[in-house]
């Protein structure tokens, strides 16, 4: 299995994200999108090439229950985790963090 590394903005988009869904939807909810986070994050380091080629030699991967993607490269032999992006955000927001 690949090991994995997320970008700082990535990990504070995961927090944000779990805090407005905690706040607007509750806690049941909120754990849900952690869930759904970790479960896409355990597929990609099982079978990284899944995602859906994008610019900038990243990969994309949507989530199964929530409207965010998974933007991430593969880097050093390592999954690097880019973005969690919520589909109403501008495409290639992040393309500054690569």
């Amino acid at each position: 299995m690949i090991s994995t590394r997320l970008h700082p903005a990535a990990r504070r988009e995961i927090r944000r994200a779990f805090e407005w869904y905690l706040q607007e939807a509750g806690p049941r909810i909120a754990a849900g999108f952690l869930d759904d986070f970790e479960q896409t994050l355990a597929l990609l380091k099982n079978h990284p090439e899944i995602g859906e080629p994008g610019g900038s030699n990243t990969r994309r991967l949507i989530f199964q229950r929530y409207p965010y993607t998974v933007v991430y490269r593969l880097k050093d032999e390592a999954l690097e985790v880019v973005a969690i992006a919520h589909h109403s955000r501008q495409p290639e927001y992040w393309a500054g963090r690569l």
